[in-house]
C-alpha cells in the first residue's frame, strides 16, 4: 500500500468509518464497515487502476506513521481485537512475530489445544448415540451398507444401486463419499476406498463423452484399436475405457 493513496479526502473518508466517539470503555476503535470471516475490517483506497483493498488496521497504522507498507508488514493487536484502528493498540512486525503473538494469544491453536476446549461427545453425549442401522431414518442394515460399497467399488452406478437397495441417489452418494455410515466406511481398506473414489471420478467422466463419441469409442475398440490409445485420444482414463468395453460403465 503505498502512502500516496492516503489523501486528506481518503483519509477523512477512512476516519468516518471508524467508530472513535463509542470507545470510552474498551479504548478501541472499531471499523464499521465489511469485514472479513476473521473480523478483520476491509477498506478500499481509491487508485488509478481502480478501488485498492487493504485491511481497515493496516490503513490506520499507516496513517498514522505516515508509511508506505509492504504484503510483507504486519501489523498486529495488543488489544488482539481484529477490528481495532486505534494506531495505539497496533504494532509494526514481522510473519515470525505474528505467528508468535497469535499463538500465544491461543489463536493459532487447533480446536482440542485451546482453552475451555470441550470434545464433540462430552458436549452432546447422544451425537454417536443413533449411527448406522440404530438411527431411526436408516434404509439399510450394515450387512447392506458393506456391500453398496463394495458394489461401488467395484464399479456399479449410482442409479443401479439406488433402484436395488430402495434408495434415493442422494442417499447412495452420500453413503459412498463417507458421509453416511461413516464408522463404516472408515472401516474400509485403503484400496476399497481409494476404487470407489475412481469409480465415481470414471462416471463423472463418462457422463460428459456425448453419444458419438461413445459410439466412436465403441466402434474403434470392435476394429481393435488399443485401450491406451482410446485414452490418450479422448482424455480419459484407461479404466473407464475398459469399462465401456465391457458393458460396465454406466451413463
Amino acid at each position: 500500500m503505498d502512502k500516496s493513496l492516503l489523501t486528506w479526502q481518503a483519509i477523512a473518508y477512512f476516519w468516518s468509518k471508524v467508530d472513535v466517539l463509542a470507545a470510552r470503555d474498551t479504548r478501541c476503535w472499531n471499523y464499521r464497515g465489511g469485514k472479513n470471516s476473521r473480523g478483520y475490517g476491509k477498506h478500499s483506497l481509491p487508485s488509478e487502476n481502480g478501488p485498492a483493498t487493504e485491511g481497515a488496521h493496516r490503513i490506520a497504522f499507516a496513517i498514522a506513521a505516515g508509511i508506505s507498507m509492504t504484503s510483507e508488514d504486519y501489523i498486529c493487536h495488543h488489544c488482539d481485537n481484529p477490528s481495532c484502528c486505534n494506531p495505539a493498540h497496533l504494532f509494526k512486525g514481522t510473519a515470525l512475530e505474528n505467528n508468535r503473538d497469535a499463538y500465544a494469544k491461543g489463536r493459532n491453536l487447533i480446536p482440542s489445544q485451546r482453552p475451555g476446549f470441550i470434545p464433540v461427545h462430552v458436549r452432546n453425549p447422544h451425537h454417536y448415540a443413533h449411527r448406522g442401522a440404530d438411527s431411526p431414518s436408516a434404509k439399510l442394515t450394515e450387512d447392506q451398507a458393506w456391500s453398496l460399497l463394495h458394489e461401488r467399488a467395484n464399479g456399479a452406478s449410482v442409479p443401479d444401486l439406488a433402484a436395488k437397495y430402495g434408495m434415493s441417489k442422494e442417499g447412495v452418494g452420500g453413503i459412498c463419499a463417507g458421509r453416511k455410515w461413516r464408522h463404516l466406511f472408515e472401516q474400509l481398506p485403503a484400496e476399497v476406498r481409494e476404487a470407489i473414489r475412481d469409480t465415481r471420478n470414471q462416471h463423472k467422466t463418462y457422463k460428459k463423452l456425448s453419444p458419438d463419441t461413445l459410439a466412436d469409442i465403441r466402434a474403434r475398440l470392435a476394429a481393435g484399436v488399443s485401450v491406451r490409445a482410446l485414452a490418450e485420444r479422448h482424455k480419459v482414463s484407461k479404466a473407464l475405457i475398459y469399462q465401456i468395453r465391457s458393458g460396465r460403465a454406466h451413463a
